[in-house]
């Protein structure tokens, strides 16, 4: 209730609608190719929700619906395109200030991630969790024993006081205060 219309609007612009302008843009030559990788950097939170993220968690299961459904479309059409969603946990590149990651898992190292995302694509990968266990663990658990257990597994992995100290980069927010003041 705290996120204003304009946040809303950017973070579903940034997440989710440039997914669609930039596959729109690069899809047809890959097509006419017939190869290419498209890559997707989604989120753990597009697997499941988290308590202080509800837009930013929207804008991440919508990026992973459009992926899943762009790739059996070119899986259906016989295409050479492929297509790989990366659903991440916390990355240290300092967008996350503040997180607490909760007990059982710490920020990933971005260098881990970036190699992890090449052996993927090299591997012919579609989609990949990080770390590995946690979003199929949810996904599992949710499937089998419903939500209940579900939100339980991630109450317990990463907590539900993660975002409540959130500053995000303080350049950033430096950045962004000026502008207010400006405005």
């Amino acid at each position: 209730m705290d996120t204003t219309d304009d946040m809303i609007s950017k973070v579903m612009t940034v997440n989710l609608e440039s997914h669609f302008w930039i596959v729109k843009e690069f899809l047809p030559a890959m097509i006419k190719k017939n190869d290419g990788y498209i890559v997707s950097i989604a989120s753990m939170a597009g697997a499941s929700g988290q308590p202080y993220m509800t837009d930013y968690c929207a804008s991440k299961f919508g990026a992973i619906g459009m992926m899943e459904a762009l790739r059996l479309e070119l899986k259906r059409d016989n295409k050479n395109v492929k297509c790989l969603t990366v659903c991440p946990f916390y990355i240290n590149t300092g967008m996350f200030d503040g997180v607490d990651t909760g007990s059982f898992f710490g920020f990933l190292d971005q260098h881990h991630v970036v190699n992890r995302i090449i052996n993927a694509i090299r591997q012919g990968e579609e989609q990949i969790c990080l770390p590995w266990l946690q979003g199929p663990l949810v996904y599992i658990a949710k499937g089998i024993f419903g939500t209940a257990i579900g939100d339980q597994l991630v109450k317990l992995l990463v907590g539900w006081e993660t975002m409540a100290n959130f500053t995000g980069r303080k350049e950033r927010n430096a950045i962004h205060a000026t502008q207010v003041k400006k405005d």
